[in-house]
């Protein structure tokens, strides 16, 4: 989720407003199909981490 937050982030610097859009929809379908707890869990430095 982090690096689509950034790549976010680079799309509206390079001023694509429509790329910006799909990205954000992208971001928001990954947030509402997990779990609260679980967004708070993962780490960029651990993209499979596993609940323990």
């Amino acid at each position: 989720m982090q690096l689509l937050v950034w790549a976010l982030e680079e799309i509206e610097k390079a001023g694509n407003m429509e790329a910006a859009q799909h990205a954000r929809s992208a971001l928001d379908a990954i947030r509402k199909s997990m779990q609260p707890d679980k967004l708070a869990a993962r780490r960029i430095t651990e993209p499979d981490a596993k609940p323990k």
